[in-house]
């Protein structure tokens, strides 16, 4: 069976050679990234039992000390039967009161991200790299994270693995080439103290191939849409579709995502826009559709 890592670099979107060990319910289909997505928004207690914590971070440990295939496998057993999103968290937490060496953690972590058939070890692999600072290791990092299924564990490591500037830089690249739950996991990671990241947030952070109303308050409010907007004359066709997604997504939130009364600002941003798009009768007319549910102004 060939590695996970070796599939994505052929094709991001291709399906992973674990897919047939994955059960699903009739009529399911598994979406990239989708367990971890739907799980961290659920009241759902992704912990494990402290014992079961400690046993298992104890394997790790053994296998970042010991690295054979009896151990790896053990790890990658480990993974598969708890899952990375549970067992991540307390193992580098474990991991970083034992003071191991860094090389030893970079080996260790390289090895089941680029051989490892199981996509949960695969993702235990990312954080513990995440404890590193090695740049082809944080290239491998990247690489994995343009399949959505690893997105996130990429995001949040490459973070800790980079100067901030580069993390920036490579979050955004990432950014720019994922539309699933990749991308809604993503846009919570970026670093919205940088005025350009504001900007592309604004124009292109909410579109998703999930729901607009997943990014949508995530954007109006990290993208500062409202500031942006108060520095424009007019809206291009990038700025207005961007902010016609987020404010579509505000109005039609649902139960489970911030809606436009949760959005602090959400009066001075429909004024705005609404006189930014008195300026050109077409957009006036294509946001008709939802610019009388906007707040009153």
């Amino acid at each position: 069976m060939s590695s996970v890592f070796e599939t994505i670099k052929e094709n991001p979107k291709a399906v992973l050679p674990d897919q047939d060990k994955i059960q699903l319910a009739d009529g399911q289909v598994w979406v990239p990234g989708a367990y971890e997505g739907t799980l961290l928004r659920s009241s759902f207690d992704i912990k494990q039992h402290v014992w079961t914590n400690w046993v298992c971070s104890k394997k790790v440990r053994l296998f970042i000390l010991e690295p054979s295939d009896e151990n790896m496998k053990t790890v990658e057993d480990l993974a598969v039967k708890y899952s990375a999103i549970s067992l991540s968290d307390p193992v580098i937490s474990f991991l970083s009161r034992s003071r191991l060496p860094e090389d030893r953690i970079l080996k260790a972590g390289l090895r089941l991200l680029k051989e490892s058939s199981s996509r949960e070890a695969v993702k235990l692999g990312i954080a513990l790299l995440g404890r590193t600072h090695d740049i082809d290791a944080a290239k491998d990092v990247e690489t994995a994270s343009y399949c959505e299924e690893f997105t996130l564990y990429g995001a949040v490591s490459l973070k800790n693995m980079l100067p901030q500037d580069d993390a920036d830089e490579a979050l955004m690249r990432i950014a720019q080439k994922v539309s699933g739950w990749g991308k809604i996991s993503l846009m919570y990671e970026l670093n919205y103290e940088k005025e350009d990241i504001r900007a592309w947030t604004v124009k292109y952070g909410c579109e998703n191939d999930i729901g607009l109303p997943y990014l949508a308050n995530v954007c109006a409010i990290k993208g500062k849409m409202a500031s942006y907007m108060e520095n424009l004359e007019k809206l291009d066709a990038d700025e207005f579709k961007g902010i016609c997604n987020i404010f579509r997504g505000l109005l039609n939130a649902g139960k489970d995502n911030d809606g436009i009364y949760e959005y602090p600002e959400a009066v001075k941003a429909t004024r705005l826009f609404r006189e930014l798009i008195k300026k050109d009768p077409a957009q006036m007319s294509e946001a008709s559709d939802f610019n009388d549910q906007l707040p009153i102004t």
